[in-house]
């Protein structure tokens, strides 16, 4: 035997023996080697033998598989119904970080819930992470589960997978003991990864999640999820990777016109590949979202998604209508406040409440709660407990919107003014109100507020220029006021007709 061939096996020994060396570290998961460090060489195997895999220890208690000594990584069996993938994935490094470290790490997770709003990117980025570490697994299965039929269907074309190793299992809640057991013991995948993609309600499928030492991810709209697993909630694209997306799809496309687009649909990833695929000059796609976004988003259908953006957003909108009429009432309101997040004391303060055509809805807490929890759960808001507001995406609003006549648009921007104006604190010049006037502040020109002929909605107004005074933002207070006064009724001498007007002209000269 040569020198090179007893050093490796002295390596292999010592090793296996449980000393740990940085060329032979062990036993574990199977784990991504780190990179080298700056300035220094890596440290090259024996050219006759394969290099080893690093691994990393594992918490006591645990079965983990080892890999073959000298083995190299085979690739993965991979099946189900996988989705489409978008044609550049990019960005999302953070979060494919923390979805690594949460089942790999020293606090790992089994199963890890990717939840967000619909259209931000959850199948993508659980696609992204299947592709990206795909060489640590022998399995990686898609379970479809925007039905339990479909999910069942996919978990038993695994079955198949196991090349008859498994006894044929009756249909009923137990039928996939058998491979359930298999997977749990190693055999005949080791590592395998199990993605159950669009969950529902955890209940639906958790008898569908096999025990074991495995990896698995569920993706979801439904923050429902939070109470029964570990659960990392997506965000939008950060505005440079909605920029780096655009541009790198739209060769043509300029940085400021990029910037343009992905703040007009809010940087949803869904949106930005439609963006991408209409190959739109910036102000016209603007200016259809703006106009018409039903014919826009019908148009062109998402090249990774099964239906185009209309056709989704009008399926949530009818369950909505089936399972909570309440929460369809409560999002078409929703939609006529600015994109930012609304305080929940704006639907919660009884004020005025008689006067709204919620009326009934909103003064009974537990309706109230209802319709907001089903709104969370669909995926069409996010609920903040920590700032006590609610988010709703901008590309909603439009969609929303746009499924109004003229007359049930204007009661709902009507109902919003009477909401924001139940929200006013009082007291502008007392700072501290201010913290409740600031988040009052993107809703106030969204809403078209100025517009309102309600006494209470025109007292917000002035009230809101007086913060705006008070707080050092006169520039903004003299657009507010210049708009109100192009609505406020006046007479033919220009003297105001009410004294909430004059009000505003003495607000107005306060300004100047």
């Amino acid at each position: 035997m040569c020198s090179s061939d007893l050093d490796w096996k002295r390596h292999w020994d010592s090793a296996v023996a449980g000393h740990i060396g940085p060329r032979f570290p062990g036993r574990g998961p199977l784990l991504t080697p780190p990179a080298p460090a700056v300035g220094r060489e890596p440290e090259a195997a024996p050219a006759e033998v394969p290099e080893v895999p690093e691994v990393r220890e594992v918490p006591a208690g645990r079965h983990t598989p080892v890999p073959v000594p000298g083995a190299l990584p085979r690739p993965a069996v991979t099946g189900g119904e996988e989705p489409s993938q978008t044609s550049n994935f990019v960005g999302r490094e953070g979060f494919l970080d923390r979805v690594y470290e949460a089942l790999t790490g020293p606090n790992r997770t089994q199963a890890l819930v990717l939840q967000g709003l619909g259209g931000i990117g959850k199948t993508q980025l659980a696609s992204a992470y299947a592709r990206r570490y795909a060489s640590q697994y022998d399995l990686i299965w898609w379970v479809p589960c925007d039905t339990i039929e479909r999910a069942i269907r996919s978990l038993a074309a695994l079955e198949k997978a196991f090349k008859g190793s498994q006894p044929r299992q009756q249909p009923g809640p137990g039928r996939f003991t058998a491979m359930f057991n298999a997977l749990r013991i190693g055999e005949p995948y080791q590592r395998w990864l199990l993605i159950f993609d669009d969950a529902n309600e955890p209940d639906e499928i958790s008898g569908l999640i096999p025990p074991g030492d495995g990896h698995i991810l569920i993706t979801s709209r439904n923050s429902r999820w939070n109470t029964s697993q570990d659960m990392l909630e997506l965000e939008v694209f950060a505005r440079q990777e909605s920029v780096e997306f655009l541009m790198s799809r739209l060769r043509w496309l300029t940085e400021v016109d990029a910037h343009r687009l992905a703040d007009a649909v809010g940087d949803l990833p869904l949106i930005l590949e439609h963006v991408a695929e209409a190959h739109l000059p910036a102000d016209s796609y603007i200016a259809q979202l703006n106009d018409d976004p039903i014919a826009l988003f019908s148009a062109g259908q998402p090249s990774p998604y099964r239906a185009t953006v209309a056709r989704t957003w009008s399926e949530m909108i009818q369950r909505l209508q089936n399972a909570n009429p309440d929460s369809l009432d409560l999002l078409y309101r929703l939609a006529f406040f600015g994109p930012s997040p609304i305080p929940l004391a704006s639907l919660e303060d009884v004020r005025y409440r008689h006067e709204i055509s919620l009326h009934s809805l909103l003064s009974t807490p537990l309706r109230r709660s209802l319709a907001i929890g089903t709104l969370g759960s669909a995926g069409l808001l996010r609920i903040e407990p920590d700032t006590k507001t609610i988010n709703i995406h901008r590309i909603t609003q439009h969609i929303v919107r746009a499924t109004l006549t003229s007359d049930e648009a204007e009661q709902c921007r009507h109902d919003v003014h009477l909401l924001l104006a139940a929200a006013d604190p009082g007291s502008p010049d007392n700072s501290d109100n201010w913290s409740r006037y600031e988040g009052l502040r993107d809703h106030m020109t969204p809403s078209e507020i100025e517009s309102c002929p309600n006494v209470r909605a025109r007292q917000l107004l002035i009230n809101f220029v007086s913060y705006l005074c008070a707080a050092g933002d006169p520039d903004t207070a003299d657009g507010l006021v210049n708009r109100a006064l192009r609505h406020w009724p006046r007479g033919s001498s220009g003297e105001p007709l009410h004294d909430l007007a004059d009000d505003l002209s003495v607000r107005a000269a306060e300004v100047e």
